[in-house]
């Protein structure tokens, strides 16, 4: 049997796991969006490593960037700069938002890494962008075979499919483990689950999360009765400590919007089209991320992820300067407000003094909740 902890204890050491592997021949590929396709990287013999910071100062990255860049963008680049990822083989990058997309352009001039592609993912979801979106994992797809020097045989790719479709079932499953009450995993445990899925061999994760399907946690009365809450976000990375305080603070994180939650695993790659299609399809298609222009099927998606969890309150978590996130707040509050349900938005920032009054005010609306 698989205990919540084991994910917490993988994903900690999870730099450890990837320099063993490293010395073991394995390529390791560095990813900083879930719009990049993580099936090609797996059907060319490379493992996809979700590129994450950490909490505190930034100083490395500092000196390269502007003071108006998010602390989500910082983190990473100081993470690199500390040789944090010193056994990835390349990362790949994605336009997603200004940051992202500027960004790219330090990691060319400022680290050593003999692999770096940009992305340029499609901001809409129109005719025109599918074959954008398509022309790119064509071009991602011959970048990578010329750099690893393989072919990426279809039949690979039909595997790979199976392999991350088979991931997103399971995470499915845990997740609506969390519909009941009291729901059999906290928000913190369901953060590490999804961080070390997206951070290990896909053939561990998935003998991992087998097993915890098969045998879940079990019920805790601790929990019942607590105000459940809706996290929505870009990213929570590294540390669960914005889920964690609100579980500290006596709430219960029941599901969450961000892009190392829902939106990571939500939908499958079609198995009964041209495999690149059928990724460009899958990819473009899921629940959209607020850089698109797509921003009232977030809203209608949030709405059901309420109903079912049986959410209520919602916590916005905006990253200081993340301009995508922090045009879509007031419009996503209106859309809460209509149906009812109490929302807050919260800036923070990686930066730990921050975290003192960002803890006062998680406080304050657990209290408003009861």
């Amino acid at each position: 049997m698989v205990e919540p902890l084991f994910f917490k204890e993988s994903f900690v050491k999870r730099h450890e796991k990837g320099r063993k592997l490293k010395a073991e021949g394995k390529l390791l590929m560095g990813l900083t969006c879930t719009y990049i396709p993580e099936e090609l990287l797996i059907a060319s013999g490379a493992m996809p490593v979700k590129v994450s910071g950490s909490l505190g100062g930034t100083p490395r990255a500092d000196s390269y960037l502007p003071v108006n860049i998010c602390s989500t963008m910082r983190s990473i680049l100081e993470a690199s700069l500390k040789g944090d990822y010193d056994y990835l083989d390349g990362v790949i990058f994605s336009n997603s938002c200004d940051n992202m997309g500027r960004c790219f352009d330090r990691w060319k001039l400022h680290l050593s890494y003999s692999y770096l592609h940009f992305f340029n993912t499609p901001h809409s979801k129109t005719s025109n962008a599918f074959k954008r979106y398509l022309y790119e994992v064509k071009k991602l797809k011959k970048s990578l075979e010329t750099f690893l020097k393989v072919e990426v045989p279809e039949d690979e790719l039909r595997k790979a499919i199976n392999l991350l479709n088979e991931e997103r079932l399971l995470l499915s499953k845990l997740y609506e483990l969390r519909t009941e009450d009291p729901p059999l995993l906290t928000g913190v445990e369901a953060f590490y689950i999804l961080a070390y899925s997206i951070t290990y061999p896909k053939e561990e994760v998935l003998k991992s999360l087998r097993e915890l399907v098969k045998e879940p946690p079990k019920l805790r009365s601790e929990f019942k009765d607590r105000p459940r809450v809706l996290v929505s976000c870009s990213i929570i990375d590294n540390e669960a400590k914005l889920i964690s305080m609100v579980e500290d603070s006596g709430g219960i994180v029941v599901v969450d919007d961000t892009c190392t939650g829902t939106r990571y695993f939500e939908g499958l790659v079609k198995t009964s089209s041209p495999p690149l299609e059928a990724i460009a399809e899958r990819y473009l298609n899921k629940v959209p991320c607020a850089f698109t222009q797509h921003g009232e099927e977030r809203f209608a998606y949030l709405k059901e992820l309420i109903k079912r969890y049986h959410v209520e309150g919602v916590i916005l978590y905006c990253v200081k300067f993340c301009d995508t996130y922090l045009f879509d707040a007031p419009m996503l509050m209106e859309e809460l407000k209509d149906i009812g349900i109490p929302a807050t938005l919260i800036e923070w920032s990686h930066v730990e003094a921050w975290w003192a009054p960002l803890k006062t005010r998680v406080e304050a609306f657990i209290e408003s909740l009861r």
